[in-house]
C-alpha cells in the first residue's frame, strides 16, 4: 500500500477498491465455502468472532437467516466453547449444523478454541482470515480467504466492511444455486452490490466532509453514546469500538430502544448521542421522536 494510505483513515479511503476487487474476484475465494453450503443441508449455523469480527459475524448472520432460511446464531467464541449447547433440543443432526470462525489475522485465540471444540464435537467447521496458512484455518474443515488485504492499522475498518460485502455476495450465490432465490432475484441483488463498490467512495468523500465541518465541535467531546436499530445496532457497536480504540474516551454502543431504558437516565448537558437510521424503517419514526 502507499505510505500515505498506511493510516486509518487511508485504510478507509481504500475500502472501496477493495469492495470492487472483491466483486471482480469472486470466483477465486467463492467455491469452496459456496459448494460446503450447497453440497450439505445446513440447517444451524454458528458465526464466531472476537472484536470486530463479532460485529462482522452479527451482520453476516442476519443475512444467512433472510437468505438462506437457516437458523443463525452469533455469539463471542467463549460462550461457544464453555456455555453453549448447539443442539439443545436435539433437533437436528450432527452434520446440519455448521460453525463459521471469523479472525482477520487467524490467530484468534478464543476463536481457534471455539473452531477446534466444533471440530471435536463433530460439526463442520469453516475458517474464514485474511492472513493465509493460520492455525484457524489449519483447525476447520474448510477455508475461505478474505480479500480485505492485512490491515496495517491496529483499529480494523476496511476488512469490517469488505467481510460483510465478501458474505453477502457467497450469500446470494448460494441461494440461487440452491435455488432459494430466482435469476430476477439474484440479478438485483448482485447489480446492488456492484453499486454499493462503485459508489462508497461518494459516501465515504461524504462522511469526510461532515467531520470536518464538525470537527472543532468534537474536539471538545468527553464522553458519547451511539445508537441504531436493525443492522444498524452492529454498526454502533462497531462505531463505540473504534471510539474505544482511537479517542480513548467514555463511549456507549445500544439498540435505540434499548437506549432509553436506564441508560439516557444518566446522560447531561455533556454527552455527545449519534443516532444511525436508515429510510424505509419503521424505527425510523421512533427515533425522530427523540430528536429536537
Amino acid at each position: 500500500m502507499e505510505k500515505e494510505k498506511l493510516s486509518m483513515i487511508g485504510h478507509i479511503q481504500d475500502t472501496p477498491r477493495v469492495l470492487k476487487k472483491a466483486y471482480a474476484t469472486r470466483n477465486e475465494y467463492m467455491p469452496r465455502f459456496v459448494d460446503a453450503f450447497v453440497e450439505h443441508d445446513f440447517k444451524k449455523v454458528y458465526f464466531l468472532g472476537s472484536g470486530t469480527s463479532n460485529h462482522v459475524s452479527m451482520v453476516i448472520r442476519n443475512l444467512f437467516v433472510e437468505l438462506l432460511h437457516v437458523e443463525g446464531v452469533a455469539c463471542a467464541p467463549t460462550l461457544f466453547t464453555y456455555h453453549e449447547n448447539p443442539n439443545p433440543s436435539g433437533i437436528f443432526k450432527k452434520e446440519e449444523i455448521c460453525v463459521i470462525g471469523f479472525s482477520q489475522h487467524g490467530d484468534s485465540i478464543s476463536t481457534c478454541e471455539a473452531v477446534k471444540k466444533a471440530a471435536d464435537d463433530g460439526y463442520f467447521t469453516i475458517a474464514v482470515t485474511e492472513q493465509l496458512n493460520s492455525v484457524l484455518e489449519e483447525l476447520a474443515d474448510v477455508y475461505c480467504h478474505l480479500v480485505c488485504e492485512e490491515e496495517e492499522i491496529g483499529p480494523e475498518t476496511r476488512g469490517y466492511t469488505e467481510t460483510v460485502f465478501q458474505f453477502y455476495i457467497q450469500a446470494i450465490e448460494i441461494a440461487r444455486r440452491k435455488k432459494l432465490i430466482d435469476q430476477a432475484r439474484y440479478q438485483q441483488l448482485d447489480e446492488a452490490a456492484k453499486a454499493l463498490a462503485d459508489n462508497l467512495e461518494i459516501v465515504v468523500n461524504e462522511s469526510i466532509d461532515w467531520y470536518n465541518r464538525n470537527k472543532e465541535e468534537f474536539y471538545q467531546m468527553t464522553k458519547s453514546s451511539i445508537a441504531g436499530y436493525g443492522v444498524n445496532y452492529t454498526t454502533a457497536l462497531e462505531s463505540r469500538l473504534k471510539f474505544f480504540e482511537t479517542y480513548s474516551r467514555p463511549c456507549t454502543g445500544y439498540e435505540m430502544e434499548e437506549q432509553m431504558h436506564g441508560p439516557m437516565r444518566a446522560y447531561n448537558q455533556d454527552n455527545y448521542i449519534f443516532m444511525i437510521a436508515s429510510e424505509g424503517r419503521k424505527e425510523l419514526e421512533r427515533l425522530k421522536e427523540l430528536v429536537p
